[in-house]
Order: structure tokens, then C-alpha cells, then sequence
């Protein structure tokens, strides 16, 4: 299970539906900075979900922070 220290995540909203969030987290000791931007076609709640929720499950999910670990837990939270 990595270990977390996550700051919280930074959630703006931008034109219409889109918004994008910033996250600051630790992975095993590394420090890694997320971002996501939800561009809104699935509709604003599907926007303010990926916005607030995507970024914790990748860190959860990631066994390390190595790229392709970092690739795989992507693939999965999708």
C-alpha cells in the first residue's frame, strides 16, 4: 500500500462544464504532482467527478511512481 500525503486537490472550474484539479501527493517517498482536466461533455457532474475523485484513485492504486506504474494505475482508474 503506498503511502500517501496528499494535499488537497485544487479544483477549478473553467468555462461551461470544464474544470481541471491539481494534486500533490507522496508514492512510496516520491513526490509526485497530478493534474487532470475534465473538458465537460459527459456533463458538469461528470466533470466536478473526475475533477475531485480521479486523482486520489490513481495515487491509491499506484504501487510506485514509476512511469509505467504510474501508466497502469491511470489505465485502471479509468
Amino acid at each position: 500500500m503506498p503511502h500517501l500525503v496528499t494535499h488537497e486537490v485544487r479544483t477549478v472550474k473553467k468555462k461551461g462544464e470544464d474544470m481541471h484539479a491539481v494534486l500533490e501527493a507522496t508514492i512510496h517517498g516520491q513526490a509526485v504532482h497530478l493534474v487532470v482536466v475534465a473538458d465537460g461533455h459527459g456533463g458538469a457532474e461528470a466533470a466536478e467527478m473526475c475533477a475531485s475523485d480521479l486523482l486520489p484513485a490513481i495515487v491509491s492504486e499506484a504501487q510506485d511512481s514509476s512511469p509505467g506504474e504510474m501508466e497502469r494505475a491511470m489505465s485502471a482508474c479509468f
